[in-house]
């Protein structure tokens, strides 16, 4: 057994998973040597984590404790495992999340609410990743959240009726349009972004409620309309930039007819004067 005095590498090899949360991380480990989680850490030199008061208070059944180490305790987790700092910080989300971040001070543990729910993962993909049936806590996105090689469905920790729901898991063998509809959705979120998720949220609300949701507001006000795209005036009002003919006063029986133009020949008719043509409609006027 490793003391503080003698470090030594573990023969026994444990990767972490991708998104794991590091208490699930050193309970496997310590698991796999056949310890206690503070068995290993005292083991190490590493103390007894320090407890935040809100972990002991009365919480939702899907928060998730979180272990924290310090820089110091990171490193010796790091020559214990022979794993590399950098793919744990990769592996791990919140493994260099210790508020106490200088390298020379001594090894320290802290427990804390994590700020993200973490949810067990696909045992199928546990097995064959860790080759053992120990559950391993991940921050999935909600895109993670099936598993479609082995049709599972994280549902996570939730309640009915005030009790535990009683599995963690759903089984989507007999539902291929739910994995279908992930497989769209996930092409979607490729090509288009957090779009697909506003989408998405945008459908269950209507699903939901049967109303649809607000769109979001601006805070400085509707958007102004462009200055190369000019408000279009009314239906029926005719385009300030053409104006409308002037209608032409019809000639009264009691006036005398107009002056025919001055012929170069006496048996060729003077052509009356040509009025004006009337001009095009405006856009803006209706077809």
């Amino acid at each position: 057994m490793p003391t503080r005095r003698h470090r030594y590498l573990s023969p026994l090899r444990v990767a972490p998973m991708q998104w794991e949360t590091t208490a699930s991380y050193i309970q496997r480990l310590a698991q796999r040597h056949h310890l206690t989680t503070t068995e290993l850490l005292h083991a190490l030199g590493i103390p007894t984590p320090h407890t935040h008061p809100e972990c002991t208070r009365p919480r939702s059944p899907s928060t998730t404790i979180e272990l924290y180490l310090n820089p110091a305790s990171r490193h010796l987790i790091t020559q214990f495992t022979g794993i590399e700092n950098t793919r744990l910080t990769h592996a791990l989300p919140q493994w260099g999340k210790h508020r106490d971040k200088s390298p020379t001070a001594p090894p320290k543990a802290r427990l804390r609410l994590a700020p993200v729910h973490a949810i067990t993962g696909c045992p199928h993909c546990t097995l064959t990743r860790t080759g053992h049936a120990h559950p391993v806590q991940q921050y999935l996105s909600s895109t993670a959240l099936i598993c479609r090689r082995h049709r599972i469905w994280m549902l996570g920790t939730h309640t009915l009726n005030g009790k535990p729901f009683p599995t963690e898991h759903a089984d989507l063998t007999r539902t291929p349009e739910i994995l279908a509809a992930h497989q769209d959705h996930t092409r979607l979120l490729r090509r288009w972004g957090q779009a697909a998720d506003h989408g998405l949220t945008y459908a269950m609300a209507l699903t939901d409620t049967g109303d649809a949701p607000h769109p979001p507001t601006n805070a400085s006000g509707p958007p102004a309309p462009a200055a190369s795209a000019p408000p279009a005036p009314a239906c029926g009002t005719p385009s300030p930039a053409t104006p409308s003919p002037t209608p032409k006063p019809s000639p009264s029986p009691s006036s005398s007819p107009a002056t025919p133009a001055r012929s170069t020949s006496s048996n060729t008719p003077a052509d009356p004067t040509p009025s004006t043509p009337p001009s095009p409609p405006s856009s803006a006027e209706p077809g």
